[in-house]
């Protein structure tokens, strides 16, 4: 008896009729691979079907996955490290901030008024110099 594995990109089952379905019902597929594998629980091998497409269109010449991609770790990283460590290094309450340090008074931070600076002033302006680099030299190119 055939062991067979159903999985996320892995139709193993029914690898004979995706390709006829796929083109019959008009799905243009970009590229389409066909590999054989070993399953890792030992089900023998298997023949992995996967289905790559484009997206219909592009905004400054790339797809809609790079731009999510750029906007994620270009953008939303620095600028949510930036609001962060602005908020801990001006607007957080400083008891509230050594409590967290010294894990609620258990342990001592002679460091805190290294860290108060480092958070406040430091930090700030290496984010935003990151921030700024990614945006304009680190682009979509």
């Amino acid at each position: 008896m055939k062991k067979v594995y159903i999985g996320p990109a892995n139709l193993a089952n029914f690898s004979d009729h995706i390709e006829k379905s796929l083109t019959s019902n008009g799905v243009k597929a970009d590229f389409i691979t066909w590999s054989y594998m070993v399953h890792p629980f030992d089900y023998g091998e298997m023949k992995v079907f996967r289905v790559v497409n484009k997206p219909p269109f592009t905004i400054f010449g790339k797809n809609i996955f790079d731009i999510l991609d750029y906007s994620a770790s270009n953008v939303m990283l620095p600028l949510g490290g930036l609001l962060i460590v602005l908020f801990v290094g001006w607007f957080a309450a400083k008891g509230m901030i050594k409590k967290e340090l010294s894990n609620d008074g258990s342990l001592r931070i002679a460091y805190y008024p290294i860290f108060a600076f480092i958070v406040k002033f430091i930090a700030p302006l290496a984010i935003a110099a990151i921030f700024i680099y990614s945006i304009f030299w680190g682009g979509l190119g």
